[in-house]
């Protein structure tokens, strides 16, 4: 098998360095500024037709992603988004409200027009099943909204695990099997 010089170059090369998170966020920021850079460096004859369909899909990618921002907003988000502060390690309250959304049909953050007014979260409504009361709990951990009061997202993993290996032993009695 013949290989190209790149490919052999990225074989041997190290393995990369674990980053932080706040190194991670730093290094895609930069990654899309040396991206935008290099596309505004190129010279291409500007066509009418291309531009506007490149124009209309960037309105409706920002469009899905303003809606998006809107609906699962978080204090810590608004706070680094004002400047206010920078981001922690604390549990992710964004993925708590997909999870809230996921496991009761609703989102508990009520919808803003402005990705930066104040964040306000309505109580998580019960959970049916033999699980639910587990799962509400683990979920009422992670919107916590002052991150001070918050815990770090490590401390929530053996809950998660828990409700996990529960839900696959029930599945294993009732089935057989679990997946």
């Amino acid at each position: 098998m013949t290989r190209d010089r790149a490919s052999v170059l990225r074989l041997l090369a190290p393995a990369p360095v674990p980053e932080t998170p706040e190194q991670h966020l730093r290094n895609a920021v930069q990654l899309l500024i040396l991206a935008d850079e290099r596309v505004g460096a190129l010279t291409i004859p500007p066509d009418p037709e291309l531009t506007d369909l490149i124009r209309a899909a960037e309105a409706r990618s920002f469009g899905a992603l303003f809606a998006l921002q809107c609906r699962y907003r978080t204090p810590d988000l608004v706070a680094y988004a004002k400047g206010e502060a920078g981001l922690t390690t604390k549990s992710d309250v964004q993925l708590g409200l997909v999870l809230a959304h996921l496991f009761t049909g609703w989102n508990p953050c009520e919808e803003a027009n402005d990705i930066l007014s104040p964040v306000t979260l309505n109580p998580i409504s019960a959970i049916p099943g033999q699980l639910g009361a587990r799962i509400a709990a683990l979920l009422k951990r992670m919107l916590v909204m002052n991150p001070a009061q918050r815990e770090e997202a490590y401390a929530l993993m053996d809950g998660w695990a828990g409700v996990f290996e529960a839900a696959v032993e029930m599945a294993h009695r009732l089935e057989g099997r679990a997946f």
